[in-house]
């Protein structure tokens, strides 16, 4: 179900990187905001959220792309994918640096695996998009991403990592206090944390968490 919009409404969404997030929302007004837990969580302590919008909406996690048609490998047990991180040529992961990125879950569950030695062996890191494309072109054989970001052509999900490897990135939203459309913006929210989204979020790979 989509969100119903009245006559003359229209909602704009501008998107952002984590790291670029912040700055993002110094350059411009916006009426509401979605991003990871910890971004959101300062918004509201600094009284930037109007009160009682601040809450959970979504959950996501790191697991493997693959090039579009390549077969889909067993990656359901920690062993399974071990021994198919072993077998690949070549990975490529994003910056374990960028705050509320998914390249330190990345590190973290090859570290758990044992098997943080093949970062410097078979490793390369590049962004998000960068990811996607080296995987598309054939040039690496996969890639860890948050499985977000994993619904471009050219690309196919083998699956996460398995559970017990596995770091939630947890994502917030919340009303701007100074937004001019505040309560257009909280009716909306309203809808996106109702059952009636959860089917968007589970076509982008996302655990909706209903309020």
């Amino acid at each position: 179900m989509d969100y119903p919009l009245a006559e003359g409404d229209a909602i704009t969404v501008t998107a952002s990187s984590p790291a670029g997030l912040a700055r993002l929302i110094e350059q411009d007004q916006y009426d509401a905001v979605f991003g990871a837990s910890p971004v959101l969580t300062e918004l509201s302590n600094e009284g930037r959220l109007v009160p009682g919008t601040h809450k959970q909406i979504a959950r996501s996690y790191v697991g493997i792309i693959i090039r579009e048609g390549a077969p889909i490998p067993d990656i359901s047990t920690v062993d399974a994918f071990k021994a198919y991180v072993m077998g690949v040529r070549n990975f490529v992961y994003t910056d374990p640096t960028t705050p509320n990125g998914t390249g330190a879950h990345t590190l973290q569950a090859l570290t758990d695996a044992g098997l943080f030695d093949l970062v410097a062996s078979k490793g390369h890191q590049s962004d998000l998009v960068g990811s996607r494309d080296l995987v598309a072109s054939g040039e690496y054989e996969m890639a860890f991403i948050n499985l977000a970001g994993a619904t471009t052509p050219g690309i196919a999900v083998a699956g996460p990592v398995p559970a017990s490897l596995r770091e939630y990135t947890n994502y917030d939203m919340g009303v701007f206090a100074d937004g001019p459309n505040r309560d257009k913006a909280a009716q909306f929210l309203e809808f996106v944390g109702s059952p009636a989204a959860t089917r968007r979020f589970l076509d982008a790979n996302l655990n909706h968490t209903p309020n």
